[in-house]
């Protein structure tokens, strides 16, 4: 858990340094949606991958937490797909 976890942080810090995007990164153990839910009263936005690690592979349709927080939090969240490519442009509609 935690070479994995401070794997994910230097990518995310390199890929936000690189696009000046102000962030910030807490590394937390407990149930993911309980965690997810509570942090997201203190945000703007809210950034998930589309499905777990446990989930099964080739399913299009969101995990279980994405889906129950897409529900349940207040807040806008943009929910990503595992192999998304990551480029300079951004659509808002």
């Amino acid at each position: 858990f935690a070479e994995e976890s401070k794997r994910i942080k230097k990518n995310f810090k390199e890929i936000c340094n690189k696009f000046e995007v102000k962030n910030n990164f807490i590394i937390q153990r407990g149930k993911i949606y309980d965690t997810i839910q509570q942090f997201s009263k203190t945000v703007d936005m809210v950034v998930i991958g589309k499905r777990g690690k446990t989930c099964l592979e080739n399913v299009n349709e969101a995990g279980p937490v994405a889906e129950e927080l897409l529900r349940s939090t207040t807040r806008p969240i943009l929910v990503v797909p595992e192999n998304a490519a990551i480029n300079n442009k951004i659509l808002l509609a």
